[in-house]
């Protein structure tokens, strides 16, 4: 992705996410697959599935977004000669490393902005950064929530059905979801 002359690679997870922000009760609920909250019918063939499916729908979210939806530790290359290049994945919550490119840490480095975070300085054509990012306690924006569960539904609903899958490249959302999801979106329509 590129801001000005300044760019970054695609984040390394560390440490993933250990809880999903939407649950399998959500998903089932949405699907009818429980038809009350006191759980009188319940269909439990395809738990496994769903849970797998919320997975990756949630990091289909976070990609078209740009953002990390639960608390997660990233590790990113940053392009930073011009300053100003915007930690990729927010909100951040606390960057425990800078590096220069020999491995050098950063001490003297200064940020601006509160969930998603420039680095102003140092310039540099390297810069390892580590950090921790995600919205955290299940405090993610509830359209967030809703087209999570939106696409769950839609892929859960439309198993073989590649034709969606097609039309937009090799993972495209349900337009539900996109329209939930874009008014978030940190990423360019160019990337």
């Amino acid at each position: 992705m590129r801001y000005n002359d300044n760019s970054f690679e695609q984040p390394e997870v560390v440490v993933d996410i250990t809880t999903e922000p939407v649950s399998l009760d959500e998903v089932k609920r949405a699907l009818n697959m429980q038809f009350d909250t006191s759980g009188a019918y319940e269909f439990n063939d395809d738990d496994t599935y769903l849970e797998e499916l919320i997975t990756r729908c949630r990091m289909y979210i976070e990609n078209y977004t740009g953002l990390s939806l639960a608390p997660k530790t990233l590790k990113v290359p940053v392009r930073n000669e011009l300053g100003g290049v915007e930690i990729p994945y927010g909100p951040i919550t606390a960057i425990t490393e800078i590096t220069e490119g020999d491995g050098t840490l950063v001490t003297n480095y200064a940020t601006s902005g509160n969930q998603f975070k420039k680095i102003e300085c140092p310039f540099s054509c390297y810069l390892m950064v580590s950090y921790t990012a995600g919205y955290a306690d299940g405090k993610i924006p509830a359209d967030l929530k809703q087209a999570i569960i939106e696409e769950v539904v839609w892929r859960y609903t439309n198993r073989g059905d590649q034709q969606q899958e097609f039309a937009n490249g090799p993972v495209s959302l349900c337009q539900s979801s996109i329209n939930l999801a874009t008014p978030h979106k940190r990423k360019s329509f160019l990337v």
